[in-house]
C-alpha cells in the first residue's frame, strides 16, 4: 500500500493559519450581527491571512470529514484547527473551496 502524499511543512503551516482564521470568522459570524466590529475584524484577518499565507491564487482546498486536501495531499502534522475546519465544512456539505483574491 502506498503512503498518502503530504504537504510541505510551509504549506501545512499556512493551511493551519488559514484554518484558524476561517474558524474565527465563522464563529464570529454566528455569534454577532453582521455589523458588529468582531465580524468585520475577523474577516479582515482572514483576508490578510490569505494574502500572506497562500503561495498562489486561485487556491483550492478539498474537504474530507477530518482533514483538508490540497492537490490531493493531506496536510502534514496534527494541527487541530485543520481537523475542526474540515469537520465544520463537511457537516455543512461543503466538499471544495476555492479562494481568489
Amino acid at each position: 500500500m502506498s503512503e498518502a502524499a503530504t504537504l510541505s511543512p510551509e504549506l501545512s503551516q499556512s493551511l493551519g493559519l488559514l484554518s484558524r482564521a476561517c474558524l474565527t470568522a465563522a464563529r464570529n459570524w454566528c455569534l454577532y450581527p453582521p455589523s458588529h466590529p468582531a465580524v468585520h475584524t475577523s474577516f479582515e484577518r482572514l483576508h490578510k491571512t490569505l494574502a500572506e499565507a497562500i503561495p498562489a491564487f486561485p487556491f483550492a482546498i478539498g474537504v474530507a470529514s477530518d482533514t483538508l486536501l490540497v492537490d490531493g495531499a493531506a496536510p502534514a502534522g496534527n494541527d487541530q484547527s485543520i481537523a475542526e475546519l474540515a469537520s465544520l465544512l463537511h457537516d455543512h456539505d461543503i466538499i471544495h473551496l476555492t479562494f481568489m483574491i
